[in-house]
């Protein structure tokens, strides 16, 4: 992926539990980076608004990683991070994520 003349914003952290919370309200970048606390005890699925432990796109292990991107997109749209939530299989776990526009 190119990322010439994009900017790199820190999005924060993120309080995640058992029940499915919202990444952010922010839509269209041009990708999501998503990195599970390194003091995680369990484990961060990663979905759409139906996320479930049973149910996701992708699973974080504590201090894994992981860019939601879509190569193909325009230069100026890339994906809505406002339809990635997240959860965990135990209470007061962590996500940090940034993005790029």
């Amino acid at each position: 992926m190119a990322y010439a003349g994009k900017a790199l914003v820190l999005g924060g952290k993120l309080s995640v539990g058992i029940t499915a919370v919202q990444l952010t309200t922010i839509t269209s970048v041009w990708s999501v980076y998503l990195e599970a606390d390194e003091d995680n005890a369990n484990k961060i699925y990663v979905g759409d608004s139906t996320v479930t432990t049973d149910k996701y796109l992708t699973v974080l292990s504590a201090g894994q990683g992981v860019e939601l991107a879509d190569d193909h997109a325009p230069v100026t749209i890339g994906i809505d991070p406002s339809k990635v939530y997240v959860i965990s299989d135990g209470a007061s776990q962590a996500v940090q994520w940034g993005y790029l526009r």
